[in-house]
């Protein structure tokens, strides 16, 4: 196979030349720019089923441009197709109860939804009534632990408390703690696939389980 490719490589080496020359040719012509396929969105790089991910979808359907002003330490997304229910809307306002009591993570230092506000609807309601926004303010940074604790624990409230509610909490620290735990399930699997491959590589080389434990025996 190697002395066939040799061959043909040293026989035709200039047409190989040219057609490496064309396809760059191509390539530079015909490629998008950096600036049209660039991402800059930190979305873009968790998978689709995380729940910011899939609070942020439902922020751009629904809120379109306006979404861009939704930033901030963390926001929950409720969401029913065909518009929000009256029950609904009474677990997010004793969602929103919660989140305003002493019950709250203590970082939690502000908290906007039409519950306390209903002036601002026209922001924190889409027009179809099916998505409702709750904006929550932290006293710490995205990175802080204390702000990666409080979206655990508002996570672990809302699933337990109102489990048939569709209720998506992102936001600069939630995109941060999906993406650091995205990064470290990544790690985990990469470790175990390769821990495989080199056992299966181990087993073909020696041919023996007992002679397979000596290079591992040494590391």
């Amino acid at each position: 196979m190697f002395n066939f490719l040799s061959r043909f490589a040293v026989r035709f080496n200039y047409l190989i030349i040219i057609i490496w020359l064309a396809a760059a040719a191509g390539l530079f012509l015909t490629a998008p720019s950096l600036s049209e396929v660039g991402i800059t969105n930190e979305n873009q790089f968790l998978p689709q089923n995380t729940e910011s991910s899939v609070a942020s979808r439902l922020l751009q359907q629904k809120f379109g441009s306006e979404a861009e002003a939704q930033t901030g330490a963390a926001f929950i997304v409720v969401y029913r197709e065909g518009g929000l229910s009256q029950a609904d809307l009474q677990q997010a306002s004793s969602l929103n109860e919660w989140l305003t009591s002493p019950a709250a993570p203590d970082v939690v230092s502000g908290v906007l939804s039409i519950f306390s506000n209903p002036s601002l609807a026209s922001r924190l309601e889409s027009a179809d009534q099916s998505t409702l926004l709750i904006t929550i303010d932290f006293s710490v940074q995205a990175l802080d632990p204390q702000a990666e604790a409080a979206i655990e624990q508002i996570r672990s409230y809302m699933h337990d408390t109102y489990p048939g509610l569709n209720a998506y909490l992102s936001g600069d620290g939630a995109l941060l703690h999906d993406l650091f735990q995205s990064v470290q399930d990544t790690i985990d699997r990469t470790t175990l696939v390769t821990i495989i491959l080199v056992i299966v590589l181990l087993l073909l080389i020696y041919r023996s389980p007992v002679a397979m434990l000596i290079p591992l025996a040494t590391r």
